[in-house]
């Protein structure tokens, strides 16, 4: 069954606090994502996972494709 969107948002959450890396979430919602056993209830829910599925990206070598500030905003899109 897919995450709740709460838990996605505390996964997110978890990034910005430093308490989760970028890499262990983006893993975490791809196993949900390349399932094709996968019930999807909440479309909403479904689509922030897919773009917590790409925040390890970079954008260089150095920097994120998605900067801490864009993590914010999905928080506050999402949790509304």
């Amino acid at each position: 069954m897919q995450p709740k969107m709460l838990t996605i948002i505390e996964k997110l959450n978890g990034i910005l606090k430093g308490e989760i890396s970028r890499d262990d979430v983006a893993s975490w919602s791809l196993q949900f994502i390349n399932d094709d056993d996968m019930r999807i209830d909440d479309l909403k829910a479904w689509e922030l996972l897919t773009l917590v599925g790409s925040v390890d990206l970079y954008d260089s070598p150095e920097t994120y494709l998605y900067e801490d500030d864009d993590i914010s905003k999905w928080i506050l899109e999402y949790s509304s």
